[in-house]
C-alpha cells in the first residue's frame, strides 16, 4: 500500500467511508504484557483527559462537505449542535485530510481516498507536557510490534481499515472535533 495527499483531480475518487465496530480495546488490554497495558494506559489517559484543553484554533478545512456527510452517514462522525456545544464546549481541533491510497487487488492497482484526523494538538501536547514517547525507531507494520500481547492475536474478520478505531468516551468527544469546508463543526 502506498498513501499520499490527494490531487485535485484525485479528490472525485470516492471516499472510502467503512462502519466497523470499534475495536474491544478491554479483551485487548486482557493479552498484553503488563508494561504495555501500562503503557496503553498512559496514552488513553493523554487521548480521553477529562481536563485536558488545547488549542481550539485551526486552519481553514478542506474536508468537502460530501466527505463529511458520508462520514455523518455511516456513523463515524457526528454533527455538533449548537446545544452540544453549550454542554461540552469544544476542547480541541483536530484537521481532517484525506489521502490517497494505491494497492494491488487481483493485479489491478486500486485508488481509493481515506480520511485522516490529525489530532496535531494532541500529539504536541502529549510530547512537550507529557513527555510521551513512542517506542518506535521506525513506524512498522502492527505485526512487528506486536509481541506485547502475552498470547497470539487473530482478527476473525477483513481488516477493512488502515487504523484500529477506538470509540471515544462521550466526555472526551469534544476533544477531537473538526469542520467541514462548509465551517459545520463535527466530532
Amino acid at each position: 500500500h502506498r498513501a499520499k495527499l490527494p490531487t485535485s483531480a484525485e479528490m472525485s475518487l470516492p471516499l472510502k467511508v467503512e462502519a466497523v465496530a470499534p475495536l474491544n480495546v478491554d479483551a485487548v488490554r486482557s493479552m498484553m504484557a503488563p508494561s504495555a497495558r501500562d503503557r496503553l494506559d498512559d496514552l488513553f489517559d493523554i487521548l480521553f483527559s477529562r481536563h485536558a484543553s488545547f488549542d481550539t484554533n485551526c486552519p481553514p478545512s478542506s474536508l468537502p462537505k460530501a466527505d463529511a456527510d458520508a462520514l455523518v452517514d455511516k456513523g463515524i462522525a457526528t454533527i455538533v449542535s449548537e446545544d452540544a456545544e453549550l454542554q461540552r464546549p469544544t476542547r480541541a481541533m483536530a484537521i481532517p485530510f484525506t489521502v490517497v491510497q494505491t494497492k494491488v487487488v487481483d493485479g489491478d492497482e486500486v485508488r481509493e481516498r481515506r480520511f485522516i484526523l490529525w489530532t496535531r494538538a494532541h500529539n504536541f501536547w502529549a510530547v512537550s507536557q507529557r513527555q510521551y514517547e513512542a517506542r518506535l525507531p521506525a513506524l512498522q507494520h502492527i505485526s512487528a510490534f506486536l509481541d506485547d500481547a502475552l498470547d497470539e492475536v487473530a482478527s476473525i474478520r477483513d481488516l477493512k481499515l488502515s487504523f484500529w478505531q477506538v470509540a471515544v468516551p462521550l466526555h472526551a468527544q469534544a476533544l477531537f472535533r473538526f469542520r467541514d469546508n462548509h465551517g459545520r463543526l463535527l466530532e
